[in-house]
C-alpha cells in the first residue's frame, strides 16, 4: 500500500491498495471509529480456493481494526476458509463489483460508493466525487474571519518550513500559485501532478508533540486542535491546518487531518504487498482526483510514470499470480487483479529517481478512472522510523 492512508466512490489505492489500495493516503482516507463497529459484510462474490484453484464462493468483509482493513474470505468446500486482505485501510477501498453472475445480491452500497465509512464521516475520493453530502459549506463571514486570524498571527513567532525544490526535469508535475488554480487546472498533455507550492510559518512540531498521540494512527478535528495549550507558533500551524481543511470543504471536499506513527503493513498478500508503503496509484470508477499535503516528518514521494513498472506486467510476477489464481491469463484473471487492487501497484526500475512531495506543499494529483486523459500519479507514503515523531498529513 502506499503511504497514505479513504471513501465512497469505491476507491481503489489509497493507496490504499489491496490487497489494498489506498492512496496515501487515503489517502481520508481514512474515518474514524472503527473500533467501535462491528465486522461488517460489504458484499458477496465468486473467487478460487488459493490451494486446488477450484471456484469457489467468496465474500468481501470491513474488519473492526484501527484504521478498518478490507478482507476477501474465500470458502472451500475441500480446504476450508482462506482470508487475504484487500485493503489496508477501509477507508480507501473502491467496492468493485465485478460481474453480476458472481454476486449473490446488490451489495451494501448498489455499486454506487465504498460502504467502509458506513455512518461514519466519509473518506476521501468518493465523497469528493459526490458532493460534501450533508456538512454546510462555509460561509463567506467564517472565510474572513478565518484571514483575519491568519494576518493577526503574522506578527508571532513562529517556524518556517525548510526549503524544498521540485524536480525540474520532470514534465508531468505542474506548479500553480494559489488554491483556486489548483482546484481548476485541468489534466491535460502529459501533467498529472498539481503542485501549490508554499513555505508555511507556524510550529506543527509543537502540534504534534501536545497531542501526545504515541502509536497507530489518529485522525484529528478541530476542536481538539483548538484545545491544545499552545504558543503563539503552535496557533500558527493549527490555524493553517483548519484553513487547509476549509478550503476543500467549501469545493464540496472532504478533507481529512491524520496523526500517523505507522500504517499497517501487508503481511498476507504472498506475491504482491499492496500496503500504502508500496508504489501505487489511487483508482476510482467515475472522474476524481487526490488531494494531499504532509505538514511534519517526511512527505509523500512521487515516482516517475517513465521510471516504473506494474507489479503485474512482471513475468514473475504474474506467473506467480496466476500460479496463486489458479486459472488462465483472461477476463476472469484481469477481474481478480482488480479485484484484489494488484494492478494498481508499482515497481520502480533500476535507474528510478523517486521524489518527495515536500512539506507544506498541497498536492492534486490524477488517479485512474475510465477516461482519464493522462497516466495516473504513482505515489507512496514514506517509510515511518521508529523513535521518530507521527507525521501531520491531510487527505482528501
Amino acid at each position: 500500500m502506499s503511504d497514505q492512508n479513504p471513501a465512497p466512490p469505491p476507491i481503489r489505492a489509497h493507496g490504499a491498495t489491496p490487497p489494498l489500495v489506498l492512496w496515501e493516503n487515503r489517502r481520508s482516507p481514512w474515518v474514524l471509529v472503527a473500533t467501535l463497529l462491528a465486522p461488517a459484510l460489504l458484499k458477496r462474490t465468486s473467487s478460487r480456493c488459493p490451494q486446488c484453484q477450484a471456484p469457489c464462493p467468496a465474500e468481501v468483509w470491513r474488519t473492526t481494526d484501527t484504521p478498518a482493513r478490507v478482507l476477501l474470505k474465500r470458502t472451500c468446500v475441500v480446504h476450508g476458509t482462506a482470508t487475504v486482505c484487500i485493503a489496508s485501510d477501509a477507508r480507501f477501498y473502491w467496492l468493485a463489483q465485478g460481474s453480476p453472475e458472481n454476486q449473490s445480491g446488490s451489495g451494501c452500497c448498489s455499486g454506487k460508493a465504498s460502504c467502509a465509512t458506513d455512518e461514519l464521516p466519509v473518506g476521501t475520493l468518493g465523497k469528493n466525487a459526490a458532493g460534501h453530502g450533508d456538512a454546510p459549506f462555509e460561509t463567506l463571514a467564517m472565510g474572513w474571519e478565518l484571514c483575519f486570524s491568519l494576518f493577526a498571527n503574522l506578527q508571532s513567532p513562529c517556524i518556517q518550513m525548510s526549503s524544498f525544490t521540485l524536480p525540474s526535469d520532470y514534465r508531468r508535475i505542474q506548479v500553480v500559485n494559489s488554491f483556486e488554480e489548483l482546484v481548476s487546472t485541468p489534466f491535460a498533455g502529459e501533467v498529472n501532478a498539481l503542485c501549490w507550492q508554499r513555505n508555511l510559518a507556524g510550529n506543527f512540531e509543537e502540534v504534534v508533540e501536545l497531542l501526545g498521540l504515541n502509536d497507530g494512527m489518529t485522525t484529528l478535528h478541530d476542536t481538539r486542535l483548538r484545545a491544545l495549550p499552545l504558543s503563539a507558533a503552535g496557533r500558527m500551524a493549527v490555524e493553517t491546518l483548519i484553513a487547509d481543511q476549509q478550503l476543500l470543504r467549501a469545493r464540496g471536499l472532504s478533507p481529512i487531518l491524520d496523526c500517523i506513527h505507522g500504517y499497517p503493513r501487508d503481511e498476507l498478500s504472498e506475491v504482491v504487498p499492496t500496503d500504502v508503503y508500496s508504489f501505487h496509484v489511487d483508482s476510482a470508477p467515475i472522474p476524481t482526483d487526490t488531494y494531499l499535503c504532509s505538514y511534519t516528518e517526511a512527505a509523500s514521494e512521487g515516482l516517475r510514470n517513465e521510471e516504473s513498472r506494474r507489479r503485474v506486467d512482471s513475468p514473475e510476477t504474474r506467473a506467480a499470480l496466476l500460479e496463486l489464481f489458479g486459472g488462465e491469463d483472461d477476463e476472469e484473471f484481469q477481474e481478480y487483479l482488480t479485484e484484489c487492487c494488484y494492478d494498481l501497484h508499482y515497481d520502480p526500475l533500476p535507474h528510478a529517481r523517486p521524489f518527495s512531495f515536500g512539506l507544506g506543499n498541497l498536492w492534486r494529483i490524477a488517479i485512474q478512472y475510465p477516461g482519464l486523459p493522462v497516466p495516473p500519479c504513482i505515489h507512496r507514503a514514506p517509510a515511518t522510523l521508529p523513535g521518530r515523531p507521527p507525521r501531520l498529513l491531510l487527505i482528501s
